[in-house]
């Protein structure tokens, strides 16, 4: 095989696959409803996760690219079992990257919504400021009018 098509086999092994639609934490197990520091918890841990999955896919890449180069040596040396055993490690290193790849799609949905959940809670706690404050106005407290 020609550099070109695998490398072609590497990078579209990963760019052409399925997301599954499952949170990538396993699912939240409160149903639903979480305080605005429950949902900056969430968000903090999202972004931990999309760094250590931005880490694996970089780290993903390199090892293709060193299966690619070893691939590269080997036939040139014509020894078919290096060359069999490279085209596997290439196979486990994309799908690797796949996973990696998949985990980081799922992790930016999750931080998505821990931020959409964030700011409906923060718009929540405003309105129901904002009703408080319009009930104690001094009107409805019974206070005299002059």
């Amino acid at each position: 095989m020609k550099h070109n098509t695998l490398m072609a086999i590497a990078v579209g092994s990963f760019l052409g696959a399925a997301l599954p639609c499952a949170y990538a934490d396993g699912g939240q197990s409160d149903g639903g409803k979480c305080d605005g520091e429950c949902l900056r918890s969430d968000i903090a841990h999202d972004q931990k996760d999309i760094a250590h999955d931005r880490a694996d896919v970089r780290a993903d890449f390199k090892d293709i690219h060193k299966d690619l180069a070893d691939l590269r040596r080997d036939s040139f040396d014509h020894d078919k079992r290096d060359v069999r055993k490279d085209l596997n490690d290439l196979k486990r290193d994309q799908a690797d990257a796949h996973k990696d790849v998949q985990d980081l799609r799922a992790d930016k949905r999750d931080l998505l919504r821990d931020e959409s959940k964030l700011r409906m809670t923060v718009q929540s706690m405003q309105r129901t400021a904002m009703q408080r404050t319009s009930s104690q106005s001094p009107r409805s407290s019974g206070g005299k009018r002059r």
